[in-house]
């Protein structure tokens, strides 16, 4: 894979072209039992959706102060880019959940660059494996197991996406994340002193299995995380963590970032 990483997408797979199939997002519902309420997710079908087969599942954060419609926009064109890579043949048929990220049973607390925050957005971890992940159970036909389960995302996603992927080896075996935003470590920055969910030498698998890809995406000149994808990355290295560092020299905070990490993620999901 490291051989084959675009620095950025191919512009023909962003465009949607006739007798192709897009699939459909679907919006629903479920119980979160960490949040102890309704929570919602859209859910990407595949091009095909068939009831009668099951489809590997990846999942999809958003950023700080975004909501599970964040990363269906279509600036992100993730819709586009997986109908187009199935239909010729670049990327397996999945799923595709983007959740709402913050949980928590405290109606008071709301996003912000606060460590109460943080922890909610953490949380996420928990409602996976507590609430999404048996909702797509009995509700979609999906295979299961770390080799058919993907997490990545943006920002805040980014950094929840790796965090997690660290930490539950034995549910993901793709882990990745776009401009991953501080806080996986003690650190201070421009908007708080972050608490850090471990530090940098834990940051590794141990006697886990690692993933069968893990790839962290960054811009080069990124004034909203500064050098937290850099302090990720080398802590990896530190710590003998296989892995694909992905920097763009240009691109931003955004969209353009999140399109050329989902061009190269797809690709490879679902074929170790």
């Amino acid at each position: 894979m490291g051989a084959d990483i675009h620095l950025h997408e191919d512009s023909s797979v962003t465009e949607k072209k006739g007798g192709v199939d897009y699939g459909k997002i679907e919006k629903k519902t479920y119980y979160s039992k960490d949040a102890e309420r309704e929570k919602n997710l859209n859910i990407l079908l595949p091009p095909g959706y068939d009831g009668s087969q099951k489809y590997p599942v990846m999942y999809v954060f958003h950023g700080i102060f975004g909501s599970e419609d964040s990363m269906t926009d279509d600036s992100m064109k993730i819709q586009t880019m997986l109908g187009n890579l199935v239909a010729s043949g670049e990327a397996e048929k999945m799923i595709i959940v983007f959740p709402q990220m913050f949980t928590t049973k405290d109606r008071s607390l709301f996003p912000a660059f606060t460590n109460e925050s943080s922890r909610a957005y953490d949380a996420v971890r928990e409602d996976l494996e507590n609430s999404i992940m048996p909702f797509m159970e009995e509700n979609y036909s999906i295979k299961t197991g770390r080799e058919n389960t993907a997490v990545t995302g943006f920002s805040m996603g980014g950094r929840e996406a790796l965090y997690v992927g660290v930490t539950r080896p034995q549910l993901y075996g793709y882990v990745g994340g776009v401009c991953p935003a501080p806080g996986i470590f003690p650190t201070v920055d421009g908007n708080m002193t972050h608490e850090g969910c471990m530090s940098p030498s834990e940051f590794c698998f141990g006697s886990a299995p690692s993933p069968y890809v893990l790839m962290i995406t960054c811009t080069r000149f990124d004034g909203t995380v500064g050098d937290a994808p850099e302090s990720y990355h080398k802590a990896l290295e530190q710590n003998g963590v296989e892995h694909i560092w992905h920097e763009l020299t240009d691109g931003d905070h955004g969209s353009i970032s999140v399109r050329a990490h989902m061009y190269n993620f797809l690709r490879y999901a679902f074929k170790a």
